[in-house]
């Protein structure tokens, strides 16, 4: 979920007054971050089984003809049945995380920086916050750099470092 303000922005005046908009915007949003693919963002309306599917057909659409081996963690709709049968019949390998560890995922930094930006902007509806957002995440998930230094950490061998070499 990326919301419109940070919880952490500190704002300090001495001189003249600092207004800070106040209306809080929400988005549900998912990501495929890829080492050697096409990266894809899409606006999803919640976290439902359905919702969840129609993202897996839309980065498998966007990354045709690659296999795609994809982190994901432990959400109860993630791991549904609906869910791991399309991915099977989409040619989708889930690797599940360990419960309590979206450290080990790296999406997770990209989202991390995309929220960093996203909470100082100011939009003024929906639309436009995902507008930003889109611009943010998209220059963002360019940095192959965060799954370099995931595979380099968590994975080892010939075949990884092949990866690493197209990076």
């Amino acid at each position: 979920m990326i919301q419109s303000e940070s919880n952490t922005t500190r704002l300090y005046s001495i001189r003249k007054p600092i207004r800070k908009k106040v209306t809080r915007l929400r988005v549900n949003a998912g990501g495929f971050y890829t080492v050697n693919g096409n990266n894809f963002l899409d606006f999803l309306e919640d976290s439902k089984v359905e919702s969840i599917k129609g993202f897996l057909r839309g980065f498998t659409k966007a990354n045709e003809g690659k296999t795609i081996l994809l982190t994901i963690d432990n959400f109860s709709t993630h791991k549904s049945k609906e869910v791991r049968e399309l991915a099977a019949e989409l040619g989708i390998y889930f690797v599940y995380l360990p419960k309590y560890s979206p450290d080990l995922n790296p999406i997770e930094y990209t989202w991390k920086s995309t929220k960093r930006e996203v909470s100082v902007m100011d939009a003024d509806n929906e639309g436009e916050m995902k507008y930003r957002m889109k611009i943010s995440w998209e220059e963002i998930a360019k940095n192959k750099g965060f799954a370099k230094g995931w595979i380099e950490k968590f994975m080892a061998g010939d075949f990884y470092s092949q990866i690493i070499a197209t990076i």
